[in-house]
């Protein structure tokens, strides 16, 4: 079980085995919360990098930070 502790105290968790995902010990629906993977260089496998919050579109990082999803077609270079 991995455990993240927001700056708010909220305490989130991911079950690595069944992919389920808590909030405070609640399990949250597929339809408000999912994990969210990335890839690095080194492996081709998938690594949990965090928890997407579908109703304010936001990504709970592992270090407890919430940060908004940009749309990357908005982004102005």
């Amino acid at each position: 079980m991995i455990d993240i502790v927001t700056i708010k105290g909220e305490k989130y968790s991911y079950d690595e085995p069944t992919m389920r995902l808590f909030k405070d010990g609640t399990l949250l629906s597929s339809s408000v919360a999912e994990p969210v993977f990335q890839c690095d260089d080194s492996s081709e496998i998938p690594v949990f990098a965090g928890i997407l919050l579908k109703d304010s579109n936001k990504v709970v990082s592992l270090s407890g930070n919430i940060n908004t999803v940009t749309d990357p077609n908005s982004i102005i270079v």
